[in-house]
């Protein structure tokens, strides 16, 4: 999963589109024209329809956090910049490890080291403008006693 990325432009089926798609047969719109409508195969809107439920994710990679948590690592991230605690690349990663053993959330890190992947550690980086200062920075300030 490490150099994972998403190439296919297919989109997963919703529990919100598939209700969508029910609303229009309910109407007494065709299977097929509600598939038009919806943006999916035939088939696969009578597939779903007979499972009941939609697909929320597509393959088998899936993310670690949910949205609503990894937004709040990163408001959690942004408070402790605003304490000037600075954060590196390590306490991110066992900060993020953590977060999930105490929520009890599946993950594929390690629990030897505990801490979390590179990739996520650099995505919260990247993505979520998560401040990470230089370990070098850190000890210059420890030494001069700021």
């Amino acid at each position: 999963m490490r150099n994972y990325k998403r190439i296919s432009e297919r989109k997963p089926m919703t529990e919100a589109i598939l209700r969508e798609a029910r609303e229009l047969i309910d109407n007494g719109v065709s299977v097929r024209q509600a598939a038009k409508a919806v943006g999916f195969h035939e088939a696969t809107l009578r597939k779903r329809l007979k499972e009941g439920k939609g697909s929320e994710n597509l393959g088998r990679f899936r993310a670690v956090f949910s949205h609503a948590q990894e937004n709040e690592i990163v408001q959690h991230c942004k408070n402790l910049d605003k304490r000037f605690y600075d954060l590196t690349i390590k306490p991110l990663r066992f900060l993020l490890y953590s977060y999930a053993e105490r929520n009890h959330i599946r993950h594929p890190f390690k629990p030897g080291n505990q801490l979390a992947g590179r990739k996520l550690h650099e995505r919260f980086h990247e993505e979520k403008s998560v401040i990470l200062t230089d370990a070098s920075e850190n000890q210059h300030c420890q030494k001069n006693g700021i």
